[in-house]
């Protein structure tokens, strides 16, 4: 009951911050062309209704609900994917132009979502890993997942890095990924190609040409093996999933009694046998 009672409230919540984002963002493009009719956003309404949304709805959630730093890694490993993952996906899928504007209020809101983005990063890193290099908090059984998680993460932030300039390079930066077509394949090549890096793989299917993109190539192959390697070392090798048994005073003392009830029961069936001797 308490369950569905919590599933409840937070299903609530997130209807009603999915609800004001709407408003807000439906609002504003309105608000533009009454105060400003030559304003680019009153002008695509049907355009940057949807970017508002987006880049809207994060905002108002984690200020709404609470503070970023406060709830730890899970938090930040949920709004680094919706910025580098479900984003770009909506942008692919509905055909969503987040095409950058001189509008002010849009620079603003670009400006406070990379924030984020970066308080989140630097959040991650801190608690998976630096946290637990210099022993600032106890290994729990939850940092293998999210390690795990900031695996993945880490690749999908270069697998971003990759696409942005292999985008704006006047040439191309990577063999093996064609530029003419910029759909979701052409995504998904540069997530592929970030995943096999990171792994240390490299099928050699795909492999950079520029010095950016090699110098890039280094950094993520450095950081997966620290990442895989360290992490998991100190994890692993702190002991928590030695399954142990632990004696506490109550167990010790439990333990003396059963004995001394043995010794006792061990006594009389003595004293039994020598009166029938």
């Amino acid at each position: 009951m308490v369950m569905k009672a919590i599933t409840k409230k937070r299903g609530i919540f997130l209807i009603k911050m999915i609800l004001l984002t709407l408003v807000i963002s439906t609002a504003v493009p309105f608000a533009f062309g009454i105060f400003d009719e030559e304003s680019i956003i009153s002008r695509n309404i049907q355009l940057y209704s949807p970017i508002m949304f987006i880049n809207i709805f994060p905002i108002i959630f984690l200020f709404k609900r609470t503070l970023l730093l406060k709830k730890g890694p899970f938090i930040s490993i949920g709004l680094i994917a919706y910025y580098i993952l479900f984003v770009p996906l909506i942008g692919v899928f509905f055909n969503v132009k987040l095409a950058a504007t001189n509008e002010i209020f849009m620079k603003i809101l670009e400006v406070i979502n990379a924030v984020l983005l970066l308080i989140s990063f630097i959040n991650l890193i801190n608690y998976s890993f630096i946290d637990l290099l210099f022993k600032r908090r106890k290994v729990s059984r939850t940092d293998l997942l999210i390690t795990f998680l900031t695996y993945i993460i880490l690749a999908l932030v270069f697998a971003v890095i990759y696409v942005i300039i292999n985008v704006r390079s006047a040439e191309p930066v990577f063999h093996g990924i064609s530029r003419e077509d910029r759909g979701l394949y052409f995504y998904f090549q540069h997530i592929y190609f970030s995943f096999i890096t990171m792994t240390t793989l490299g099928y050699g299917d795909i492999y950079p040409i520029k010095f950016i993109g090699q110098f890039l190539v280094i950094v993520e192959v450095l950081t997966g093996i620290v990442l895989l390697n360290c992490i998991l070392a100190i994890i692993l090798g702190s002991g928590i999933f030695h399954f142990t048994e632990n004696k506490t005073e109550k167990n010790i003392l439990r333990e003396k009694e059963l004995l001394d009830k043995i010794e006792e029961l061990e006594k009389k069936l003595g004293e039994k046998i020598d009166e029938q001797k």
